[in-house]
């Protein structure tokens, strides 16, 4: 009986173990079996990331590729745009390669300032002007330049005038110098005209202009009035035998003579005489009429005798001279609107003349033989 209750609790014991052993091998087979479903689960999600990573790389590289397309894009608009501006100005270097500096600069400043531009201007005058020279030539209180000084000038007032300094950088210093003074007003107040011309030079950026503009314009217009001639003997030789047969003669009688040569379309004075006047700024053109404008600065008159003898002029001290084309005789019997008309366009045409040295022989003959001073 104990025999048999051992042997049951063996055979208990036994498949106890073995109940026991065949649960631990369903459990790694369940375990197994469940593995490769997580990891087929895992699968997808690393594959979208994946996909997003490939597509993020793409567009990374699609935008640099367009950056640098764009930049190369760039780079030969750039490269086309200098190589242009490079053509172009080399263009305008070769049609102004046979003018000096000096022209070229008169030139740009004048299309840029000037009053006229080139269908209306007949001619430019170029004149240099000293530092210490006077700035109106007419009054002996005149203020003077601080500085050398290039003055452009047209052929008559009402074209207009600039003046100016040059810094040598592009870049110039402008002076507001009338082209007419008004030498009848008073002192004070021409002093304070200088004055703000000197205390408001502006300084103006000179543009390049147009080659074919400027070349037009030197070519056509410019006249250069004191270019320097020292350096040619035989006409300084003449300039001295002219000084010796002049000696006797003030300067003023040398001007009349020579204006009366080189204006007068008469070969010689009605009567031998040649009478000279002198009129105030501020005084009447036309004698005979009340309402008459005035001339606008002191002028002399030349007059041998008949018309078309008469020379109305007014002197600038640098060699050259004002006409004023007064008429031969007034009609003051046509209307007021015509009369004021007349004298506006004398005003306003009056003309810049460059007054010939002449023949030193005449000058004297004139001078001598026909002139008759107030």
């Amino acid at each position: 009986m104990k025999r048999n209750k051992y042997f049951c609790s063996i055979v208990s014991i036994l498949l106890f173990l073995l109940l026991l052993t065949a649960c631990t091998n369903n459990s790694s087979d369940e375990s197994e079996e469940e593995t490769p479903d997580n990891d087929s689960a895992l699968e997808p999600e690393n594959s979208d990331r994946d996909e997003e990573e490939d597509i993020d790389s793409d567009d990374a590289e699609q935008d640099e590729a367009a950056n640098q397309k764009k930049e190369d894009d760039n780079e030969d608009d750039n490269t086309s745009e200098n190589t242009e501006e490079s053509q172009s100005e080399t263009k305008e270097d070769s049609i102004l390669a046979g003018y000096s500096t000096e022209e070229i600069e008169y030139a740009r400043v004048w299309l840029q300032l000037g009053e006229l531009q080139l269908d209306e201007l007949n001619e430019l005058n170029v004149r240099h002007i000293s530092a210490g020279d006077p700035i109106n030539p007419d009054d002996d209180q005149s203020a003077e330049y601080p500085e050398d000084v290039i003055e452009l000038r047209g052929g008559r007032l009402i074209d207009g005038m600039v003046t100016y300094s040059s810094n040598g950088d592009g870049t110039i210093n402008v002076y507001n110098v009338p082209a007419r003074w008004e030498n009848h007003a008073d002192e004070e107040a021409l002093q304070n005209e200088y004055q703000k011309i000197i205390d408001e030079q502006e300084m103006v950026e000179v543009d390049k202009g147009n080659s074919e503009d400027i070349k037009e314009l030197i070519d056509e217009a410019l006249i250069i009035r004191d270019e320097d001639t020292s350096d040619n003997t035989e006409e300084s030789a003449s300039e001295t035998e002219e000084d010796s047969i002049l000696n006797d003669y003030t300067a003023e009688e040398i001007e009349y003579a020579r204006i009366w040569l080189q204006l007068s379309e008469l070969e010689e004075p009605a009567n031998e005489n040649l009478y000279l006047r002198h009129i105030s700024a501020g005084e009447p053109m036309n004698e005979g009429h009340e309402e008459s404008a005035e001339y606008p600065e002191d002028v002399t008159v030349l007059d041998g005798g008949r018309q078309p003898g008469v020379i109305t002029y007014s002197s600038n001290g640098d060699g050259t001279i004002n006409v004023y084309n007064i008429p031969p005789r007034w009609g003051n019997n046509a209307g007021e609107e015509a009369l004021q008309n007349t004298y506006q366009k004398i005003l306003e045409e009056v003309e810049l003349v460059e007054v010939d040295t002449g023949n030193p022989e005449d000058v004297k003959k004139v001078i001598d033989a026909y002139l008759i001073m107030e």
